[in-house]
């Protein structure tokens, strides 16, 4: 555990480590399937996930500020080489993507740990009364911060 605990960047995220197992299934997120409604990034946060299917489940994002779109994701958790990676797109109210037609943010499966997802960066959390995401944030000036998305299932 102490190798573990050593590679915290933020309070709650954490970063690659090969020396923690990463072994996992679709089985250990399929809890994620389902619309889910919550707070973060100063609004409303939404996120809806696919039961899996052919090794991977599709998500979409959408976060909505005084009543407006700020930016939308479409995201694909897949099962790779015995693990998981997530792959996340991101989209401007306008349907823009952020990224260049072929790339993508990825995150890769570091551990799992007492039901918590730590994935390079992003770690998700199953609580009593949804699910938390944390996920690292490298600001303009090279710094770190940790933003905190709290969700509640809806359906």
């Amino acid at each position: 555990m102490e190798t573990f605990s050593q590679q915290f960047l933020t309070p709650h995220t954490i970063g690659e480590d090969s020396s923690l197992s990463n072994a996992a299934t679709l089985r250990d997120t399929e809890f994620l399937a389902g619309y889910w409604k919550g707070t973060g990034f100063g609004g409303t946060v939404e996120e809806q996930w696919s039961l899996p299917l052919a090794g991977s489940m599709v998500g979409t994002f959408r976060l909505v500020k005084d009543g407006k779109n700020v930016f939308y994701e479409i995201m694909e958790l897949a099962e790779i080489a015995g693990s998981l990676t997530l792959k996340v797109k991101h989209f401007t109210p306008e349907f823009i993507a952020w990224e260049e037609k072929d790339k993508f943010t990825t995150f890769h499966l570091v551990t799992i740990r007492n039901s918590v997802l730590y994935f390079n960066g992003l770690t998700i959390e199953k609580t009593e009364k949804g699910i938390r995401l944390y996920l690292r944030m490298k600001k303009k000036d090279g710094s770190v911060s940790e933003e905190v998305l709290d969700y509640a299932k809806i359906m």
